[in-house]
């Protein structure tokens, strides 16, 4: 019989996007929402960035009072093996695109997020 030892702390240590890279998604998701109808959720996501805005200029006069970085080596590894995600879900897209069809639904998939991957976060 196999058990599986668990921390309290690792199953509360979750991770929270950086500030910058939450507003890229909230950004998209109101681009998303355009036109949908959702409004009380467009209001919710609106709220959010207002938020996350104050956020970001906080933690920018913060960071220019301090001498250290902001994010410790979990941090760092964890954007690594997210970034080769990434990466990996791109490659992944373009090959089976083109072995399925550039008109195809996995085709259009790619070059959607081709487009959004191109205007934000980069690795």
């Amino acid at each position: 019989m196999c058990f599986m030892i668990v921390s309290v702390k690792s199953l509360l240590n979750l991770y929270q996007f950086p500030t910058g890279r939450r507003l890229y998604c909230l950004r998209r998701l109101l681009e998303e929402l355009e036109g949908s109808g959702l409004d009380a959720l467009r209001s919710r996501v609106e709220r959010a960035i207002a938020a996350d805005e104050e956020t970001q200029d906080l933690e920018f006069r913060w960071r220019g009072s301090q001498g250290r970085t902001e994010y410790g080596p979990e941090a760092t590894l964890l954007n690594a093996e997210l970034c080769r995600a990434l990466s990996a879900l791109d490659e992944n897209l373009a090959s089976t695109s083109k072995a399925l069809g550039e008109d195809g639904c996995i085709a259009k998939c790619h070059q959607a997020w081709g487009s959004q991957s191109r205007e934000g976060v980069q690795c």
